[in-house]
């Protein structure tokens, strides 16, 4: 299986107009019927994410992360280099929930 799997037409719509923001958030994933383990957010949007984990997910699953103060979203993996993943959520964060966990969490400057 290669490293690296081609992000669909809708991720790459997505990336294009929707704001993302770089962050730095440690969240716990969940595959359906599957241990929780915990992954870094890198970048958030209103309709999506990218986290980077060790554990290997197949793009087209279903899985659930666990954001601070937030329960877990129900997610789809849309995309696959290596160790990260292009995500989009099955219901959109509203645009204050991601501006607070972005100013919260931001990315460290050196990145």
């Amino acid at each position: 299986m290669p490293a690296a799997t081609r992000m669909p037409p809708i991720a790459q719509r997505d990336a294009r107009r929707v704001q993302r923001v770089s962050v730095r958030i440690q969240a716990g994933v969940r595959e359906q019927s599957t241990h929780r383990f915990s992954a870094d957010l890198t970048d958030l949007s209103v309709t999506g994410f990218c986290l980077v984990c060790t554990s290997a997910i197949p793009v087209g699953t279903r899985i659930f992360v666990t954001l601070p103060g937030l329960g877990g979203q129900e997610s789809v993996v849309e995309w696959r280099d290596r160790d990260r993943y292009g995500c989009s959520l099955i219901q959109p964060l509203h645009a204050s929930v991601r501006d607070h966990l972005a100013s919260r969490y931001p990315a460290p400057a050196d990145e």
